[in-house]
């Protein structure tokens, strides 16, 4: 199908009433496939040579999405932005599922990170830990260290916001990769996000310690 011949084809479909034409809150509009349409799709698409590259296809469209979306959770926009993302939060499960299936461990590790907010202000931190888990399993000495550390640092926050008893350990085992970096930047936010973890779920004083050097990293290397 060309571009420029596909929405004719979604307006034949809809006319047919195969799929639905909805419009979210702020206007746009979108397509629904109707659930027995949606299953004979992915039938249809089983049967064919490329069903994984379709789905890359999709996984790779809401990676894109989310990292040009979710900044907008730290602006006035968040409202807004939190919509839109609930949206498509199935459409953006499926992503990560398929980047696993797929080895893309950097996109997934990425999508984790973009997703950190989302999460936050959903009261999503058990899924956002649980998600984040599986990408850093996946992920191998070729996985760029950097988003093994945001990774990381999503994990060990959320531990903490949940005095979840396993945010040290989350806390520390990003620590080290961001040593290995050897980048100021990431070393100090693992070292608070470590100290956020010790002092949320146990009553260790030393997470001072974490806390003052973490902020002494920031001050001297802020980017």
């Amino acid at each position: 199908v060309e571009d420029g011949q596909v929405l004719d084809h979604l307006d034949s479909l809809v006319d047919k009433s195969l799929i639905l034409l909805t419009q979210d809150d702020q206007g746009r509009t979108r397509y629904r496939l109707l659930e027995p349409v949606r299953q004979y799709a992915q039938e249809r698409l089983s049967d064919t040579a490329e069903p994984v590259r379709f789905r890359a296809a999709h996984a790779r469209y809401f990676v894109d999405f989310v990292s040009r979306v979710s900044p907008g959770m730290r602006t006035a926009e968040i409202v807004t932005t939190m919509k839109r993302l609930d949206g498509d939060y199935d459409n953006i499960r499926s992503a990560l599922a398929t980047l696993l299936e797929t080895r893309e461990v950097g996109s997934y590790l990425a999508l984790v990170f973009d997703l950190f907010s989302y999460w936050m202000h959903k009261g999503l931190g058990v899924e956002g830990i649980e998600l984040s888990l599986q990408g850093l399993r996946a992920a191998t000495s070729e996985t760029d260290k950097l988003g093994v550390v945001k990774a990381w640092w999503t994990t060990a926050i959320h531990a903490a916001e949940l005095t979840d008893p396993d945010g040290g350990e989350y806390g520390r085992a990003g620590l080290q990769v961001a040593r290995e970096t050897g980048a100021p930047n990431a070393i100090g936010r693992l070292e608070i996000a470590l100290g956020a973890a010790i002092r949320h779920a146990t009553t260790d004083p030393g997470y001072l310690e974490q806390l003052v050097e973490g902020r002494r990293l920031l001050e001297e290397h802020p980017e």
